[in-house]
């Protein structure tokens, strides 16, 4: 028998994993679309910004914590928008595209999976995963 409290979290779940996917998507299909004049490193702020975030989500232990993180939160959001639109504004040739998916798409899907884990937690004081402008 399932209690209360797993109830309430298998709820939030289903809306953040339904969040956390598309946004993944939507990053690799910015990738895909064109990249930007480095997007190496731009792929590596992404992943290092959502595991910051992770980090950021991990440490919430109440409603309080939450709210002292808030700002932090919208801030790291608001920076993978910045990195996704990045991507969105180069030009790196097929070959560089398929490079990147296969150096990038792994860890892109462990922060993305991590993120993910912690925002379900998190989702219980109020915390709403934002995807990215999606291009679909």
């Amino acid at each position: 028998m399932i209690d209360e409290q797993t109830k309430q979290q298998l709820n939030h779940m289903k809306p953040i994993t339904t969040l956390l996917f598309p946004s993944l998507i939507s990053a690799l299909a910015l990738l895909f679309m064109s990249c930007g004049s480095s997007p190496g490193s731009v792929m590596d702020d992404m992943i290092s910004e959502m595991n910051a975030m992770t980090t950021i989500l991990e440490g919430i232990e109440s409603q309080e914590d939450f709210e002292a993180a808030k700002d932090d939160l919208e801030a790291s959001q608001a920076r993978l928008t910045e990195l996704g639109e990045q991507l969105g504004v180069s030009d790196a040739t097929e070959e560089e595209k398929l490079e990147l998916s296969q150096e990038y798409g792994p860890k892109m899907l462990q922060a993305a999976l991590e993120l993910g884990n912690a925002s379900v937690k998190a989702a219980e004081f109020g915390f709403t995963l934002e995807p990215p402008n999606s291009t679909f």
